[in-house]
């Protein structure tokens, strides 16, 4: 064995081998995705000998050159007085040392926007360089498993970080000799054969646990729900109009707020393109000063890519114009390159105009700019659906790359696209309602975009600030009689909104806002609810069925990681899960010397492969080592003693992390739905309130029933069976659905429904609350 210890005193590395204290020779504690420890001591003697310093780096290999530890003292070694011997007093040293990361721990993660659709070792890699005093070489960092979403919160440590990756893409993780090495479970491979002569029977300890699981329910976090649209007529007075429902806000808040104040840009949230020094800040500003005349040569971008979903409000900025301008301002762009949404600013005479771009074209009637004008550019989306990528859930059978899951979810969007145009010498202006360029609806739109803040083609304009929010998902429009709908802007009046939304008060509008009498008012938005999912392995209960014993083995459990935020979440989940709890568990211990590891391997790490070979245990199969303790026994023999920590996923999972559901867990829970698990129509997201008198409602689906299926419409959101008739309005084949009116406010539930059987029902209901005077 050899330890060497800097002590960063200039010396370099010391070579404290003859020092090792016999009576207290080094142990290694390796655990798999956490820090390494060593303790070893050293015997203060001969007047060479450096009393190593707190934080001084240390590194054990053998005379072969295998490195066992590498890492940094946790403080000065703890003094033992021995006693006098011919040479004067004698000590001994007892350390205690951490591995590399400890340095990676010592910085607080800095602030920076969450990743999207990235690998997790490129996730890894930018939070090292975030926090590493010195380069490290992460040339061992492999992608292993791309990751939807993933905020690096300051309020965790890196190897806190690290360590839930490397759950969330079945990996592993080790900072060692100034290298991150980050790849997948099980890469190295050794096998544990009873009948090898090197095998040792007394050091092997295996328990088989009954931990057989093959019905699972599981609870998510809290998802969109119901659509429900609240329908409201203006008498001409009224600000007010109270929700039928609780909107479900999902995540919501800040995503950017970004003043301009410091050059350069900070990388960790924007990527610059300015080879010709266009961009610059100033004054609080964000100066672009002229343009290449190609797209994409001047460009302020970004630097992670947005999920479009729920409602996202992109305030590009107060925008003020030097000079005739042309290039794009605001710009979502799809993965083919085509500007989803933005604002397509064009030279006109002597000043510009702005317009609206959409699917790459612009479309409606440009507004042009003046002199002493600025211009709050703004662009607000409305997604269908809450989430638009499924979670992905890894096995031991589906590894890092080859999840469970990770489907996109298909949704539409409406679009609104608005300028506030300002007068500087007009100080009503700052309270005027913004100009709406578009306001329309997409179809399908891709789950994430690029934004491009600014595309300098010939540009002459400062942006003062640029913020990013993921606004209540509520979505208000109206319409006076004999017009349009239009988008009412939800916000403050400072924006130039039209409306708030309060969780006491409703939905409020400011005074110069007010509805006319007769207009119609539709409020959509969803509620929200316990994510549950159940699933059941059909092979296991069967093979489990005996006289007297049904065969299930279930179990409720609430997922905690990876998040499971949605029915299809769940589902996976257990999927998932159910692949390894059907299995055989198996987990133990092996003790042997380091000349007779398994495999005749030189070192085995957490996260390796053992194949154990067992037949008179009646084992096999494959585990994964999930701690190594290494006890130096001989240094001059470089021989030491190994414990291997094992277990099968089946015993102990390694990509997923779920707790018992708690009696607060399951307090409102819908147990009752899971008794249609094929529950797959579409929803009814579409209806709409097309007529109405005293007596009767008239709605329009929008969708034609396919054959054999219709629309069953009920007075609650419950029930949803052939057989229950206690809430039923009705059962209907046809798109348009005649309902009665009995009062002044009505509310009507429906699903979808196949009359197969057994009988399918869309998983969502929708609620139409109608509240017209009579």
């Amino acid at each position: 064995m050899k330890l060497t210890i800097d002590n960063f005193d200039g010396a370099g590395a010391r070579d404290y081998t003859a020092w090792i204290d016999q009576e207290n020779l080094p142990r290694i504690a390796r655990k798999l995705n956490a820090p390494w420890h060593m303790t070893f001591g050293l015997l203060l003697a001969g007047s060479n000998f450096i009393v190593p310093c707190s934080g001084a780096r240390l590194k054990l290999s053998t005379q072969s050159g295998t490195l066992l530890f590498t890492g940094y003292l946790d403080g000065v070694p703890e003094e033992e007085y021995l006693g006098w011997n011919e040479c004067g007093p004698q000590y001994r040293l007892a350390a205690k040392a951490t591995s590399d990361d400890v340095v990676l721990d010592r910085k607080l993660v800095p602030p920076r926007p969450a990743f999207v659709d990235r690998s997790a070792g490129e996730i890894l890699s930018s939070l090292t360089n975030d926090v590493s005093p010195e380069p490290l070489d992460t040339s061992a960092t492999e992608n292993v498993e791309t990751i939807q979403s993933y905020f690096a919160s300051s309020r965790h440590s890196w190897s806190e970080h690290a360590r839930q990756l490397a759950l969330l893409s079945r990996a592993t993780f080790r900072v060692q000799d100034r290298h991150l090495i980050f790849e997948p479970l099980g890469k190295r491979s050794y096998l544990l054969d009873e009948k090898e002569v090197n095998f040792s029977p007394a050091g092997l300890k295996l328990l088989s646990p009954d931990k057989a699981l093959n019905q699972i329910t599981a609870l998510g976090q809290f998802e969109a729900d119901c659509y429900v649209k609240d329908f409201f007529q203006g008498d001409g007075t009224s600000l007010r109009f109270y929700l039928s429902s609780t909107p479900f806000l999902g995540s919501y808040g800040t995503i950017l707020e970004q003043e301009y104040n410091v050059w350069p840009l900070d990388q960790r949230w924007w990527t610059v393109t300015d080879p010709r020094q266009f961009v610059s800040v100033n004054s609080g500003r964000l100066w672009v000063q002229g343009g290449s005349g190609k797209p994409g040569e001047t460009r302020v971008q970004y630097s992670q890519e947005l999920e479009i979903s729920g409602a996202l409000v992109l305030q590009h900025g107060d925008v003020s114009f030097q000079a005739p301008s042309n290039g794009v301002l605001g710009g979502l762009y799809a993965e083919d390159g085509q500007c989803i949404a933005g604002f397509q600013i064009a030279e006109a005479g002597g000043q510009s105009t702005v317009s609206a771009l959409v699917n790459g074209a612009v479309v409606g009637a440009p507004l042009i700019t003046g002199a002493g004008h600025h211009y709050a550019l703004t662009t607000r989306l409305y997604a269908v659906e809450s989430i638009r990528r499924e979670q992905r859930f890894h096995s031991s059978s589906h590894v890092g790359g080859h999840a469970i899951g990770g489907a996109a979810i298909a949704s539409d969007v409406r679009l609104v696209l608005e300028v506030h145009d300002v007068d500087s010498n007009d100080i009503a202006t700052q309270l005027a309602p913004a100009i709406v360029l578009y306001d329309g609806i997409l179809s399908n739109v891709a789950p994430v975009c690029t934004y491009i803040l600014a595309d300098s083609l010939a540009l002459h304009c400062a942006i003062a600030y640029t913020r990013i929010l993921k606004a209540p998902d509520v979505e208000v429009r109206s319409c006076l009689p004999g017009s349009a709908f239009r988008t009412r802007l939800v916000g403050t009046l400072l924006e130039g909104a039209e409306c708030s939304l309060s969780s006491t008060s409703g939905l409020n509008f400011y005074s110069q806002s007010v509805p006319a009498a007769g207009e119609k008012i539709v409020a959509s938005y969803r509620t929200g609810r316990r994510a549950v999912a159940q699933a059941a392995n059909s092979s296991s209960i069967s093979a489990l069925r005996r006289d007297g014993d049904d065969g299930i083995r279930g179990a409720m459990v609430s997922i905690t990681a990876p998040a499971a935020r949605c029915f299809d979440d769940c589902t996976n989940g257990i999927l998932a899960m159910l692949e390894d709890s059907t299995v055989q568990a198996w987990s133990g211990e092996y003790d042997c010397w380091s000349p007779t590891l398994p495999g005749s391997a030189t070192d085995i790490l957490p996260g390796d492969t053992l194949q154990l070979k067992l037949p008179s245990r009646n084992c096999n199969c494959v585990v994964i080592v999930r701690s190594v303790d290494i006890g130096v026994c001989d240094l001059a023999g470089d021989r030491s003693q190994y414990r291997i920590a094992f277990a099968n996923d089946a015993a102990d999972p390694l990509a997923i992390q779920v707790a018992p559901a708690s009696v607060a867990e399951l307090s409102g829970v819908d147990l009752l739905h899971l008794a249609h698990p094929t529950a797959v129509l579409p929803a009814v997201a579409f209806a709409d309130l097309v007529d109405v008198s005293s007596t009767a409602l008239m709605f329009d689906t929008g969708l034609e029933p396919p054959p054999g299926c219709g629309f069953e419409v009920r007075y609650s959101d419950s029930g949803w069976d052939p057989a229950v008739d206690r809430n039923l309005v009705g059962r209907f084949t046809s798109r348009l659905l005649a309902l009665p009116r009995l009062s002044r406010v009505q509310s009507y539930f429906l699903r979808m429904y196949d009359a197969s059987n057994p009988v399918k029902y869309s998983r969502h209901s929708t609620l139409l609350h109608v509240d017209y005077p009579l």
